[in-house]
């Protein structure tokens, strides 16, 4: 008993408009001199974890 049969789907890694839409995302990012989004220091609903709030508050208050 095993699996007998196992394809792995092409990953978008090497595709060219992947690749581009990365590239439009990080120059975005770095024109906007935000250091990190605003999505990024969003608490997840319910959440405790205080090292997750340290971690969003070290990556908001750090200047570019």
């Amino acid at each position: 008993c095993g699996v007998e049969n196992i394809r792995r789907a092409e990953s978008l890694n090497g595709n060219p408009l992947f690749m581009k839409a990365l590239a439009d995302l990080v120059q975005s990012h770095l024109k906007s001199n935000e250091p990190c989004s605003r999505q990024l220091t969003l608490r997840c609903p319910l959440c405790t974890n205080p090292t997750c709030g340290e971690t969003k508050a070290f990556f908001s208050s750090q200047k570019l």
